[in-house]
């Protein structure tokens, strides 16, 4: 009805902007992407110089990832509305697509100065670290950490305190707004991930026990105290706190994942299987069910049926970065279809910029390519990102190991074995030192 009303509103009076402007969101909530574009269309040639209409247009072509096209238009909104932050977001977004990534950095540096606000400053974060710039990625969450703020708005930059290791910051944070709100259970969350993340797990864990069932982040804060359990080996009562959860909240998809990964951990993965895929009967295309099976499936050596899984998330989720980086590191493992893991891959970089794990299995994928010193640029930008990643470590040795260089090697793979690497890496680590230390 609403899109009846604002084409015939349109067709009234041609020159209305509300009325096109109306026309696109109804044409986009119908899921007409091509109809929206045509009521754009129509008011730039009715009012060349609507900044809403352009910027509406703009956005429509970057949801397709046509940058080129994107670009010019997102460009010529911000000079007439150089305040508009939402559009300074979109361009830097379009300028990164196209490969510009300086102007990217330089046009989102420029937007958060002038508004301060939290998604540019987000965004800007996140490039700076991909950039290398930790002084500066830090600089922005000390610009965006005002103590006037909202406590949702503060627990948020902890949580990007934590993305940079940054371990005391992100509990200050959390401590500050506990000590104003005893209650606010979100802070108290972020707390049980500074701690877990420092090695304080017994601590975390009681941070984690403290949120009540009758508050939002109790289903997470149980997730979490699950896996402290799991790691500290206590499977007995990592199930029972499980169970105990999911007859709070019986509908949480995480916590269903949280007790088959128990009894998958605890030795029996057909029956944590064969729970997960319960739940999905009833929940077909749940993500987070999916991408739970999928773990599980490529743990017990099923790689082909997990990629399939996580197409599926990505068939409900297009712009899903956990299925894309998934997907890119299981084919890039196996050699097969490099092609398509450098498309997955390429996307979740451009989604998730900074993120160390993508950029470390971009570099795994140009070493597979046979591109070692691009391996080696980005699996050392990884590194400097998140040192303590066992993957990380170990694909930046075979790197070293495929530059001739043995002894760097082992001692990048003897680096991660100490890591606490996952079962089968540390398998595949095992293998490369008994061969290198035998050559010795």
């Amino acid at each position: 009805q609403a899109q009846h009303d604002f084409a015939q509103a349109a067709a009234l009076a041609p020159q209305s902007e509300p009325a096109h402007l109306g026309l696109a969101r109804a044409w986009i909530a119908l899921g007409e992407p091509r109809r929206a574009e045509a009521a754009y269309l129509a008011l730039l040639a009715a009012l060349p110089g609507s900044a809403a209409g352009r910027h509406g247009l703009a956005r429509l072509r970057l949801d397709r990832r046509d940058f080129a096209a994107a670009e010019p238009d997102l460009r010529r909104v911000v000079e007439a509305r150089p305040g508009d932050a939402g559009a300074g977001l979109d361009w830097a977004r379009a300028l990164r697509g196209l490969g510009r990534r300086a102007e990217s950095l330089a046009v989102l540096g420029k937007t958060f100065a002038r508004s301060a606000e939290r998604d540019v400053g987000t965004q800007l974060f996140h490039q700076l670290r991909e950039a290398g710039d930790r002084d500066g990625a830090t600089e922005v969450l000390i610009r965006m950490d005002d103590p006037r703020a909202s406590a949702r708005t503060r627990t948020a930059i902890g949580l990007l305190h934590l993305a940079q290791g940054d371990t005391e910051a992100a509990l200050a944070i959390a401590t500050s707004i506990l000590a104003e709100q005893p209650g606010d259970d979100r802070a108290r969350l972020l707390a049980a991930h500074a701690l877990a993340a420092a090695g304080r797990d017994t601590e975390a864990l009681a941070r984690d026990l403290e949120i009540g069932p009758g508050q939002p982040a109790y289903a997470a804060a149980r997730v979490h105290a699950v896996a402290l359990l799991v790691r500290a080996g206590d499977h007995g009562r990592a199930l029972a706190l499980a169970e105990e959860a999911l007859a709070v909240r019986p509908r949480r998809a995480d916590l269903m994942v949280a007790r088959a990964q128990v009894v998958a951990a605890a030795g029996d993965p057909g029956r944590a299987r064969q729970l997960l895929e319960a739940a999905l009967a009833v929940h077909r295309d749940d993500v987070t069910l999916l991408a739970g099976l999928a773990s599980l499936e490529d743990d017990a050596g099923h790689a082909d049926r997990a990629v399939e899984l996580m197409e599926r998330v990505l068939s409900v989720d297009p712009d899903s970065v956990p299925a894309l980086d998934f997907i890119g590191r299981s084919l890039t493992d196996r050699g097969l279809d490099l092609a398509r893991a450098a498309e997955v891959l390429t996307a979740a970089i451009e989604l998730a910029p900074g993120d160390p794990r993508v950029l470390g299995h971009w570099g795994w994928l140009e070493l597979q390519r046979g591109r070692r010193r691009a391996a080696a640029r980005a699996l050392r930008r990884a590194r400097q990102l998140a040192p303590k990643d066992a993957e990380i470590v170990w694909h930046l040795g075979e790197v070293r190991l495929a530059q001739g260089k043995p002894a760097r090697a082992l001692a990048l793979f003897e680096e991660a074995a100490a890591l606490a690497p996952t079962a089968a890496t540390a398998r595949r680590i095992e293998g490369r030192i008994r061969a290198l230390s035998s050559d010795k």
